[in-house]
């Protein structure tokens, strides 16, 4: 589909650290964290609900170019878009439905959205639902009290139920910016690794065929929709090899790597193959004019990891089309993390990134230059 929305471009002021602190000509001033200030090439994206830590939108305006939250969270969004926040992407479920357990009340985030859904789902589509091989749903329960039943995504009744469901929900709640599709996983090897394999697919390309006719059937209805992106969160894409990945470019205006850089788990990396596929991924996404929101996870405190998440982003971000964060899933999405870095003059590139020497590589900026090393996990960020 390709439909790209600019966004606005980020940041401001201030010195930055690499491995170690760098100099600017700045002094020591308090950095100025109004993120749209020009001099900073970052640009940070928010999802999924509002901040938990009290941060105001007015701040988180001043932060992010890019957001996605949930339903009910439509008072916050009208907050962000009367401040003149670009409309944000409306976060739901594309693979599952969520039971609630223990009285608790249906989430919003997707389609079985009301008392009873579920329960009713399963007793009028029972093909609707993936099952295992003795015929039973596959449900992952660790979900803080709501049980996720995984859907057939080559179902086309259920295809059709979720379109309908999602388009009535944006049009009737004023939603303009679009959809963020959570869990598209683009083969089974997340299903294998934590034991729910389906019985009706046996390999990773069928179901990355359907999970495809899931994708192209909600493009074909919402395509005729300018008001209406498609971004969706990819998993396990690399299901052949690194050189031939899934992608889901052919049906959406962009997509979410959710372990960019660094890697999914806090304490481990990536190979520096992984790593280069990531970057040469996001490159081809850019070239074909996809948004591309990398979040990298890592502790608050581990600057070091920070730094070369950040570093990594910077040797493929292009003003409009890549959106970074850098957080820890296991704390939540729901505190505004900030550091000095997002700041740094370095000005706009001059470029794009080249070998420097045998196994980093670095990017020149109007300003100052970045080099990120995958095999050490050391990056600079350095400003004239």
């Amino acid at each position: 589909m390709h439909r790209p929305t600019a966004a606005r471009s980020l940041c401001s002021v201030l010195a930055v650290l690499a491995l170690a602190v760098v100099t600017t000509a700045c002094g020591t001033a308090e950095p100025d964290r109004r993120t749209r200030a020009k001099g900073s090439p970052v640009q940070l994206v928010w999802g999924y609900k509002p901040p938990a830590d009290g941060t105001s939108s007015s701040t988180l305006y001043a932060h992010y170019a890019n957001f996605i939250l949930t339903r009910n969270d439509e008072a916050y969004r009208n907050r962000l878009v009367a401040r003149g926040a670009a409309p944000p992407l409306m976060y739901v479920r594309f693979d599952a439905v969520l039971r609630p357990l223990g009285g608790r009340p249906p989430l919003q985030n997707n389609v079985a959205d009301r008392p009873g859904d579920v329960e009713r789902l399963l007793a009028e589509h029972r093909s609707w639902f993936l099952r295992d091989a003795a015929g039973d749903p596959i449900v992952d329960s660790d979900l803080h009290g709501y049980a996720a039943y995984l859907m057939d995504p080559g179902n086309t009744g259920w295809q059709q139920h979720w379109i309908s469901t999602v388009r009535a929900r944006y049009d009737a709640e004023g939603w303009r910016g679009g959809v963020f599709l959570d869990n598209v996983e683009l083969s089974l090897k997340k299903r294998i690794r934590v034991g729910h394999r389906p019985a009706r697919y046996r390999t990773d390309a069928a179901y990355f065929g359907d999970v495809a006719s899931m994708l192209e059937a909600i493009s074909a209805k919402w395509a005729e929709r300018d008001d209406v992106a498609l971004i969706a969160n990819t998993i396990e894409s690399t299901y052949g090899d690194l050189r031939n990945p899934a992608t889901v470019d052919r049906w959406t205006d962009g997509w979410m790597e959710e372990g960019f850089a660094t890697s999914w788990r806090p304490g481990t990396w990536r190979t520096p193959e992984e790593w280069m596929w990531q970057l040469d991924k996001v490159t081809r996404a850019v070239e074909a004019g996809d948004k591309v929101f990398l979040f990298s996870q890592g502790a608050r405190d581990d600057q070091a990891r920070q730094r070369f998440a950040l570093a990594s982003y910077l040797l493929v971000a292009k003003t409009g089309f890549t959106f970074f964060r850098y957080v820890d899933y296991r704390a939540g999405y729901s505190h505004d993390w900030q550091y000095d870095d997002y700041t740094v003059r370095l000005g706009s590139p001059k470029g794009n990134r080249y070998r420097s020497g045998a196994t980093a590589w670095r990017r020149d900026f109007g300003n100052g230059t970045v080099i990120v090393d995958p095999a050490t996990h050391r990056a600079t960020i350095t400003v004239r």
